[in-house]
């Protein structure tokens, strides 16, 4: 099983069209006795595979149903702040959101 395999889903995205290729160039390069093996490709989900219903998603489970594509943001248009973003993506209190309350320069010569 290959987990967490990218596929560009919008044309107009340059990061994503260049992140496809990276990803099928490292698959492409899996040694020819693994390539051989069956292979179930999994694709990369926009949540977390925490709990059961989390794993069932990739098989046709509830959250893959909740699953919906998100509109193209506009170029140039106002977007909240990293400390507007926070308390929306902390709200139902699942999942893993880490940040750092020390300044930059406290941990930037460490592991972060």
């Amino acid at each position: 099983m290959v987990n967490g395999v990218f596929v560009a889903t919008d044309s107009r995205d340059p990061i994503a069209r260049s992140m496809q290729p990276r990803g099928e160039d490292a698959l492409a390069a899996t040694p020819s006795g693994l390539q051989m093996l069956p292979r179930k490709e999994i694709p990369l989900l926009p949540f977390g595979l925490v709990g059961v219903e989390a794993l069932r998603s990739p098989f046709g489970g509830a959250a893959a149903a909740r699953v919906s594509r998100a509109a193209p943001i506009e170029s140039g248009a106002a977007l909240p702040s990293l400390a507007e973003l926070l308390p929306l993506l902390e709200g139902d209190g699942r999942g893993v959101i880490s940040r750092n309350p020390e300044p930059k320069e406290a941990w930037a010569g460490g592991v972060s």
